[in-house]
């Protein structure tokens, strides 16, 4: 089974609290904002296992001429699972996550919200929350968009 990646799993749960505190004070139902790892090449939800965010979005990682031997690692890992060869999952797999950890995050990687349905009023509310770190060119109302953190911010704190 995939680990735990410490570092994600820490920024993941400061998200959550940021969030937390930014819905807390704006009185946001529950279940009405998520959160995401998203760049301009896609986005996936807040997850800490380096593996699984590799298969949602694999551009997450600045991964450059290594991409093209994780992705045949993990055709080949798929591949040995259905077979139920556990032994050899367990080799490919070790493999896999000593490549993707030594991965970098893009650089454009950032951590936005999601909503359930578009308020604009809300989604104006939260840009100019202090614990949002939305860019200037994100806060005209036509812009739906709103970023907690960049990844490279929130990988300081």
């Amino acid at each position: 089974m995939p680990t735990e990646d410490p570092v994600l799993k820490s920024m993941v749960d400061w998200a959550n609290a940021q969030t937390a505190i930014v819905l807390a004070d704006l009185k946001v139902p529950k279940g009405l904002v998520s959160l995401v790892f998203s760049s301009r090449k896609g986005q996936c939800p807040l997850l800490s296992n380096r593996l699984e965010i590799y298969r949602v979005f694999p551009e997450f990682f600045d991964a450059g001429s290594v991409h093209a031997t994780i992705s045949g690692l993990i055709v080949e890992l798929n591949r040995l699972d259905r077979q139920k060869k556990t032994d050899e999952v367990e080799v490919v797999l070790k493999e896999v996550q000593a490549l993707l950890n030594q991965v970098p995050v893009a650089p454009d990687v950032t951590i936005e919200f999601r909503f359930e349905r578009l308020d604009a009023v809300l989604i104006d509310q939260m840009k100019k929350h202090p614990l949002v770190s939305q860019p200037p060119e994100l806060m005209r109302p036509a812009s739906i968009r709103v970023i907690l953190s960049s990844f490279a911010e929130a990988a300081e704190k």
